[in-house]
């Protein structure tokens, strides 16, 4: 009986031990497989992200492309118009001695003094007279000088309306450039 109980426990040890290494074995496959799966997930997720970047970098480049060109056909259209204002500004003043007189009248100096800080946005109130030069004096002007003067500060506001115009219709545009839709490739991205 006492070798039976050796051998007992030695045949028990032995099964024990192929089932732990059979155990390990089986582990170890399947933790194998698991990896496999979970590098092709991991796979899958990188193209995936890489995907979504090439398409957040092409329809980006289709905004730039339209904001470029918003902004290139708003510099253009100013520049034009802002042209035209300067050829209108040359015909009237060269229209000035066909239609104005040379005459020296009395154009008061309060007058031109006034004009000219609406043109400039000054304060003619509480600015003194300059000296020899009151209000009720005549200026030494022709009434060509004074249109011609007029005819200048009408333009200069002519062309300011004009920017902001152009400002305006730029951001509208540049607004519509970001928020549309990206153009669609060939191959359906």
């Amino acid at each position: 009986m006492a070798s039976i109980v050796p051998n007992l426990f030695s045949g028990i040890w032995s099964y024990l031990a192929a089932a732990c290494v059979g155990a390990l074995i089986a582990g170890s496959g399947a933790g194998y497989v698991v990896h496999r799966i979970d590098q092709g997930a991991i796979a899958a997720l990188k193209l995936a992200d890489q995907q979504a970047q090439t398409q957040a970098l092409r329809q980006a480049g289709a905004i730039r492309r339209s904001e470029d060109q918003a902004n290139l056909d708003a510099a253009l259209a100013e520049a034009k118009a802002q042209a035209a204002i300067v050829t209108r500004t040359h015909t009237i003043t060269r229209e000035i001695p066909v239609h104005v007189p040379e005459a020296r009248p009395c154009i008061p100096y309060g007058l031109v003094r006034l004009l000219d800080d609406a043109a400039r946005g000054g304060d003619t109130a509480g600015a003194p007279a300059p000296a020899g030069q009151p209000d009720d004096s005549c200026a030494p002007l022709s009434w060509r000088a004074f249109a011609g003067e007029l005819a200048d500060d009408y333009a200069s506001g002519r062309a300011n309306a004009e920017q902001l115009n152009a400002l305006e219709a730029d951001v509208r545009a540049l607004v519509a450039a970001a928020n549309a839709p990206p153009a669609r490739h060939e191959d359906g991205r």
